[in-house]
């Protein structure tokens, strides 16, 4: 009986080995050419802690297979330092004013279809911002209306003051309507344009601000969301293993708009990459990119660049509040000429997104 057991844990010990290299495979296969890889790059964290679970097993077993938990776990070095950061000392940059704090927020249309209970949750996030001094805010789901609490003269008054403002002609709905993209900065705007994606209302646009004397360009991203339904996400949060056959439906339907945002999200990303590669200036990209750190779209976006979270981020970072389960989907990169310290996941109960922000120095100065 136990020479049985002892067979089926090493099956289920080369099953999950195999699932985690699966999932480092994930984000150098577009979802394009391989869609399954990416839902192992959705379940890394499950194959990573089963992994780690039996390489403790095996090592208090004293057997040999505790080497191949080893080897494939620290094939993944980076991957999961892209996943989960432990801060062991504080950074050299100096703390001075020549940094400029960057602020990046999925501000869910400020609440207007009353997804938060609170009232007051338009204030809250406007008080919330105002308190960041940020010298640039970059934010997805940005909104205005006729609405008097959501007309642009509350909302773009209070957040443009002494401060520069890039809206869309793409986000303009119509006179009094606004829902989109926005950056604002207390950095001149010298140039300021869209990216547009086909057969989506997903943009991503960009901001060259003055620095210093110095061009910088900020890249504003929202790419494709999974498009969830209501019944989806109540099925999400109410999940039966143990259901009936409308259950496997409803897997089904969740699994196809995964897979369509997958391979959406593919395609944005790179056209995104392929526009930063030919930028001339320093880049920092911001945004929700609807994706977890161990995807293609992620791998893609952070080409040359550096991720402010793995610099000076602590713990797992997680950014997404909703009833999905929660990952690090908003993001602040950088050239590697700028150096950014003091990373910060805001928990803000205000959205179903927490903001992130760090501050960013020029290398030289």
């Amino acid at each position: 009986m136990k020479k049985a057991i002892y067979h089926i844990l090493v099956y289920i010990h080369w099953f999950f080995l195999g699932s985690l290299g699966l999932s480092y495979l994930s984000v150098l296969v577009s979802p394009e050419v391989c869609w399954p890889l990416a839902f192992f790059g959705l379940a890394y964290p499950v194959f990573l802690a089963i992994n780690l679970a039996f390489l403790f097993f095996w090592a208090i077993r004293r057997q040999l297979l505790f080497f191949s938990s080893f080897i494939i776990i620290l094939a993944g070095w980076n991957y999961h330092q892209s996943f989960f950061r432990i801060s062991f000392r504080e950074s050299t940059v100096p703390q001075d004013k020549n940094g400029i704090k960057v602020l990046s927020y999925n501000v869910r249309m400020f609440n207007y279809y009353s997804w938060e209970e609170s009232p007051q949750t338009l204030e809250e996030i406007l008080r919330f911002i105002l308190s960041q001094n940020a010298g640039v805010l970059c934010f997805q789901e940005f909104y205005y209306s006729g609405n008097s609490d959501f007309s642009q003269q509350n909302i773009t008054g209070t957040l443009g003051k002494e401060r520069y403002m890039h809206l869309t002609p793409e986000g303009k709905r119509s006179e009094d309507l606004y829902a989109g993209l926005a950056t604002f900065s207390s950095l001149p705007i010298i140039n300021q344009a869209s990216i547009v994606f086909p057969n989506t209302r997903n943009i991503c646009i960009y901001t060259d601000v003055l620095w210093n004397g110095d061009t910088v360009r900020i890249y504003n991203n929202h790419l494709q969301s999974i498009s969830l339904r209501k019944s989806n996400r109540r099925f999400i949060k109410n999940f039966d293993p143990l259901g009936d056959d409308e259950n496997l439906e409803k897997l089904k339907d969740i699994s196809f708009r995964l897979k369509h945002a997958f391979v959406e999200r593919a395609k944005q990303a790179r056209i995104i990459s392929e526009h930063i590669r030919k930028c001339p200036y320093p880049v920092i990209v911001c945004g929700d990119f609807n994706d977890t750190p161990i995807s293609y779209a992620y791998f893609q976006m952070k080409k040359g660049l550096t991720d402010a979270f793995t610099g000076s981020g602590e713990g797992f970072g997680n950014t997404y509040r909703g009833n999905f389960p929660s990952y690090r989907i908003d993001y602040i990169l950088h050239s590697k000429d700028l150096q950014s310290v003091r990373f910060q996941r805001h928990r803000v109960p205000l959205s179903d997104h927490y903001p992130v922000s760090c501050v960013i120095h020029k290398a030289d100065e």
